[in-house]
């Protein structure tokens, strides 16, 4: 698991450089905030310091993460969203996931998908950019394989 903290400082010292030459706004947001889809499966889930696990030894649970997002009524922006997932077993994992967001002018939802094997206790970065759009509701959605890990979400905007 310390490859999920490594992978994460240098990703977070990245979104500072940034921030700080971009004047972006910049969020991180704990995968507390995630829970299954279905209600049922959330007993198979569990929060730990590293972040929600899937403890469901032989299915894989679909776990919605909310997003914050910042508002910029029609203005458009760059968006970056990203969720760093993880691998607990002694094999790989494949995990997809799909950011979900709707659009501020016309109110359409829009869905991109990312599919990324993990190798064994090694963590990936789910990143999606989004540029010239003014985007609300932003969540992610991930199908966990058993023993796989959502570490946290970081979500970074710039105004036009």
């Amino acid at each position: 698991m310390n490859k999920i903290f490594s992978s994460a400082l240098v990703f977070f010292l990245f979104i500072y450089v940034v921030e700080a030459s971009a004047q972006q706004s910049v969020w991180t947001i704990h995968s507390a905030t995630c829970e299954a889809i279905n209600p049922a499966q959330s007993q198979k889930m569990q929060w730990r310091a590293t972040g929600l696990v899937n403890r469901d030894p032989s299915r894989s649970l679909w776990v919605l993460c909310p997003v914050i997002s910042k508002f910029f009524d029609s203005n458009s922006q760059d968006s970056y969203i990203s969720m760093i997932v993880a691998n607990d077993n002694p094999q790989s994992i494949k995990v997809r996931c799909l950011l979900r967001v709707g659009e501020a002018n016309t109110f359409t939802m829009q869905s991109f998908s990312n599919t990324q094997t993990v190798f064994p206790d090694d963590a990936v970065d789910f990143s999606w950019e989004l540029e010239n759009k003014s985007i609300i509701w932003p969540s992610i959605a991930c199908k966990l394989p058993p023993n796989g890990v959502i570490a946290g979400i970081i979500a970074g905007y710039e105004n036009f």
